[in-house]
C-alpha cells in the first residue's frame, strides 16, 4: 500500500513538472512569435506598462495626493461602519 502511495505521488509530480515545462516553453515561443504577426499590440501593450508603472512610481512619491479624504467623507465612512454593524 506505501509503495502504492509512493508510485502514485512520483507519477503526478512529473506530470506536473512535464506540464508546466510544457508550459514556459510554450510561452516562450509564442512571446517571439507573437510581435511577428501582431506588432501594433505588442507595442501598445509595452506602452500602457511604461504608463502603469509611471502612475505607481508617482502615488510613492506622494502619497497624500492619492489618499486625500474630506471630514465629511469620513463620518459617511463611519456612520455606514455603525450601521453595518448594528444590523
Amino acid at each position: 500500500m506505501l509503495i502504492q502511495g509512493l508510485t502514485l505521488t512520483v507519477v503526478g509530480m512529473t506530470v506536473v513538472f512535464s506540464f508546466l515545462t510544457i508550459l514556459v516553453f510554450v510561452m516562450k515561443l509564442m512571446s517571439a512569435i507573437l510581435p511577428k504577426y501582431f506588432p501594433d499590440a505588442v507595442k501598445e501593450s509595452k506602452t500602457n506598462k511604461k504608463r502603469s508603472v509611471k502612475n505607481e512610481q508617482n502615488s510613492i512619491e506622494d502619497p497624500a495626493e492619492t489618499f486625500s479624504m474630506g471630514e465629511s467623507e469620513i463620518a459617511a465612512v463611519i456612520a455606514a461602519v455603525k450601521s453595518y454593524s448594528h444590523s
